[in-house]
């Protein structure tokens, strides 16, 4: 809460709508951190790739080898006799509670490495040393003519990643719009005149609302506690009833905004 004008006879404090922008994204999280972490590793591994070489080709490059991938796109041209070698590595990741064995298979050609697949679990272990076989067996019998090697995306992986673009995307994108509607075109004014000896209190927006009591019958003003980040202060009447200020403030910013208002309305 801002001091948009203070004199010694009239004291107006602004909420900005900042706090509605925090309050969208905290209710987004859960969407956000579905994207992040299944999404985008999922989208990653969502590639498909083709490895083609032939011996009757003119041109020099006549070994071509295509990524199509969102995230990682990738085309290679080489010549058969800048072929190094085939290899499988692996890496140990952690799968639930468990560690389990990855691989994938490598390309070395002409002093780089192409990744040819994604990492595989260890039960697609055999299929990756038949590919490494086939590839070997190519570059070293000439009389092999042509060599083709597609690795396709997993289609359960395909139908998995559609289900959670479908809960998590709609769900993102929904919870932002509502709370960024309800909360930040919510900005709310304070106004605290001598000369009129009234506070106004209006909140503009989607759901307007207005208030007001004579000065006189302020008796205190206090804060309190709401949430670890959500402090509230409010003016306590001679009647009983509370008026609240403002919410949505750190315990500094509320303290200073009661002082304010304590100190003007002596």
């Amino acid at each position: 809460m801002k001091i948009t004008q203070q004199t010694s006879s009239q004291l107006v404090l602004h909420a900005p709508a900042s706090a509605g922008c925090m309050t969208s994204l905290i209710l987004a999280i859960p969407g956000l951190l579905l994207i992040f972490f299944f999404i985008l590793p999922l989208l990653g591994s969502l590639n498909y790739s083709s490895l083609k070489c032939s011996r009757n080709m003119a041109k020099e490059k006549n070994c071509q080898f295509l990524r199509i991938s969102l995230l990682q796109p990738s085309y290679y041209q080489f010549s058969l006799n800048e072929f190094q070698n085939i290899s499988i590595k692996s890496r140990t990741s952690r799968v639930g509670r468990q560690q389990e064995i990855q691989y994938r298979l490598m390309l070395a050609v002409d002093q780089q490495e192409i990744r040819l697949s994604n990492y595989y679990s260890s039960s697609s272990r055999k299929e990756l040393i038949k590919i490494q076989s086939q590839i070997q067996d190519f570059f070293q019998d000439d009389n092999q003519e042509v060599l083709k090697i597609n690795f396709e995306p997993n289609l359960l992986g395909i139908i998995f990643f559609i289900l959670l673009i479908m809960i998590a995307i709609p769900y993102t994108g929904f919870v932002c719009i509502i709370t960024f509607t309800v909360f930040t075109l919510l900005p709310c004014t304070c106004t605290f005149n001598k000369i009129t000896h009234s506070v106004n209190w209006k909140k503009t927006g989607l759901f307007s609302k207005q208030r007001q009591c004579n000065l006189t019958e302020v008796h205190s003003v206090e804060t309190y506690v709401k949430s670890q980040n959500e402090h509230i202060v409010q003016l306590q009447l001679k009647s009983g009833e509370t008026f609240e200020v403002y919410h949505y403030m750190h315990e500094h910013e509320a303290r200073q905004i009661a002082q304010i208002i304590q100190e003007f309305i002596k």
